[in-house]
């Protein structure tokens, strides 16, 4: 398994990430998937998350549309531990960005209460914040 933060893909490209490996199978998200597309100027990507596993384990993994284009979701059917992977990238460290991080630290929790009772949890990503400090703002709402 690999999770990736920050592949700067748009939809539109998401097929140059999915045929990067021949045996592996991936799960994309990028910033325009759920925007309308003409709010976006034409230049490089920015953000995505993407997950790759194996084709060989691919009969046990099932991909989930739960959060948004900075979340992806899959869960791994193992006989004796299933497991929930989820992989987020969260905004930068900006004031204009608070409310989106909030938002998206509210989307982490709903996904993680509607899979705990049945996978253990995986999560994974780039959370633009730190459990070891205590004295910034995205510091304390982690």
């Amino acid at each position: 398994m690999l999770c990736i933060q920050e592949h700067w893909y748009f939809s539109y490209e998401k097929n140059d990430l999915i045929n990067i490996s021949s045996t592996h199978e991936t799960q994309a998200k990028s910033v325009d998937d759920y925007t309308e597309k003409e709010n976006f100027i034409h230049g490089r990507g920015y953000g995505g998350v993407a997950i790759f596993w194996r084709k060989d384990i691919d009969h046990a993994i099932k991909s989930h549309d739960d959060g948004n284009e900075r979340i992806n979701v899959i869960t791994v059917n193992l006989k004796e531990h299933p497991l929930c992977i989820i992989n987020v990238y969260m905004p930068s460290d900006n004031s204009n960005r608070d409310e989106q991080y909030k938002d998206i630290l509210s989307q982490l929790e709903e996904i993680i209460d509607k899979f705990q009772c049945q996978y253990q949890i995986l999560l994974c990503g780039d959370f633009n914040a730190s459990l070891h400090r205590d004295n910034r703002p995205r510091d304390k709402c982690l």
